[in-house]
């Protein structure tokens, strides 16, 4: 369950702009790099966002999503499925908040959160933002970076490190704002 939590964390944050309340949808490369398996693993589908709502779904593997609302928590991977109120698991509350900052693009209120370092790079293309824990970290992210476009200010890659080692890369593309959310997504 906590890889799952963590695997969803980086999913979310992968997908963050700086949007405010607009409304994005966009599509998603996962690549789980991971100690104990050789060949990164390759997941893809289509993001949406609006407000305090995020969804994620999954056309590789096929079926798979993970949604996040105000007040709930669900996702299904493989055959596990969760459904989880937020004022009822403190973890989800912080993962929930973690998302949604990272969304609108709250690089302060993402750094007090996450009790991390910040350091920011611009180009003529991209500001980068490398966050770095403050203090060790067993579980959770010791390092996130995401790099938001300059014109667009829209996430399009995004890092995250846990403390074994393991990480996630996220590259978003297709990046529509503004648009319909398709009923029932949330």
């Amino acid at each position: 369950m906590k890889k799952a939590i963590l695997f969803i964390a980086a999913v979310f944050i992968a997908v963050s702009t700086f949007a405010g309340g607009k409304s994005i949808s966009c599509d998603f490369e996962q690549v789980k790099h991971l100690k104990i398996v050789k060949t990164p693993v390759e997941s893809s589908g289509k993001l949406y966002y609006e407000g305090e709502n995020m969804a994620m779904l999954y056309s590789k593997p096929e079926g798979e999503y993970f949604k996040i609302t105000e007040t709930t928590i669900s996702m299904l991977t493989g055959k596990k499925k969760i459904n989880s109120k937020l004022s009822a698991n403190a973890q989800f509350k912080q993962l929930r908040d973690l998302l949604i900052l990272s969304m609108k693009g709250d690089t302060e209120g993402l750094a007090n959160l996450t009790n991390a370092n910040v350091e920011k790079k611009s180009t003529q293309k991209y500001d980068e933002y490398l966050f770095t824990s403050k203090t060790a970290v067993k579980k959770g992210y010791n390092k996130i970076i995401l790099r938001y476009s300059k014109g667009g200010k829209a996430l399009e890659y995004m890092e995250l490190h846990q403390p074994n080692g393991d990480y996630t890369t996220y590259t978003l593309k297709n990046i529509k704002t503004g648009i319909a959310i398709p009923a029932g997504t949330f």
